[in-house]
């Protein structure tokens, strides 16, 4: 059981992407950039996905609306997409499917940063007629994804899981995502919206959605405080020191370039029956960095933000 486990780990590590993001908070008086996921979802549980034939992972509560398909449904949230999507990889697959011109809005959310447990990636989707979102839903919920697909090692641990979104509707998600298409948003999350559907758009729902992006935070109100310390989340597994992790940096052309470096090790769980041993890393090892400059940050982040090591 134990040899069991540790393999499911082995897997889960060489799965996770290195994800950066900027500390919070910087200092008492600085906002924090880190990229956020609008509607992140909680974390699935750690199960081998012979486990959830059946079965949903429902890690994403406070977007799920009711459990069935009613007569107005037409948003869905597509949950456990291979970590190898993005929001253009996310719109192919639902285009080769045959549902190209059946949609309207999507938009694709990483994994939430501060889950190490969690890779996998989710997305919206709006379908423009009812028949459209339940077929989907019928045809692909808890299907998997081929080999090629997923996470390097093959194999896939969850069924892409389908449920009812709790916003509903073109009119109601233009509204709560139309912010993230300005450029200066602090996300890396780009939704799509059909020309066709936008042009259809009251003006009062123009109103509203430029309202609600106005009150959006921007990257213009981070100018009194610099973003210049990072936390660099699902380091390599074979990184086990803190010199190991400064050299690893130091080789990708940052040596010199930061002035703080912490490095912490995966946790790990009490050995069953023996309270004084532990057991096999649960997670990734992680680090915090400060670079000496706001620019050298961004360009640290954007060098090894979702990198495959």
């Amino acid at each position: 059981e134990q040899g069991r486990k540790l393999r499911q780990q082995q897997q889960l590590q060489q799965q996770a992407p290195v994800q950066v993001a900027p500390q919070q908070p910087q200092c008492p008086h600085e906002t924090s950039r880190e990229v956020k996921n609008e509607a992140d979802p909680m974390p699935v549980q750690e199960i081998p996905a012979s486990a959830v034939p059946e079965a949903t992972c429902h890690n994403d509560d406070t977007e799920v609306g009711p459990d069935d398909v009613s007569a107005a449904t037409t948003t869905l949230i597509l949950r456990n997409l291979p970590t190898s999507f993005d929001q253009k990889t996310a719109q192919q697959w639902v285009d080769e499917k045959g549902y190209a011109d059946a949609y309207d809005f999507l938009l694709w959310f990483p994994a939430k940063k501060t889950s190490r447990l969690n890779t996998t990636s989710y997305a919206f989707v709006n379908f423009r007629s009812v028949a459209n979102a339940a077929s989907f839903r019928k045809e692909f919920h808890l299907q998997r994804f081929p080999s090629e697909q997923v996470e390097p090692g093959g194999k896939q641990q969850w069924p892409l899981s389908i449920a009812v979104a709790k916003v509903q509707g073109f009119e109601d998600n233009y509204i709560r995502f139309y912010h993230l298409l300005d450029d200066k948003s602090p996300t890396l999350c780009q939704p799509f919206f059909a020309e066709d559907a936008i042009k259809k758009l009251a003006p009062d729902v123009r109103e509203k959605a430029s309202q609600a992006a106005s009150n959006a935070p921007q990257l213009d109100n981070l100018s009194d405080g610099p973003c210049t310390t990072l936390i660099v989340r699902n380091l390599p597994p074979s990184l086990e020191s803190q010199e190991e992790t400064q050299q690893w940096l130091d080789n990708f052309g940052f040596a010199g370039q930061y002035d703080f470096f912490l490095w912490l090790p995966p946790k790990r769980k009490r050995a069953e029956l023996a309270p004084d041993q532990t057991g096999p890393p649960q997670g990734l090892a992680y680090a915090f960095v400060n670079l000496r400059s706001k620019e050298q940050a961004f360009k640290c982040a954007e060098f090894l933000n979702g990198k495959s090591m």
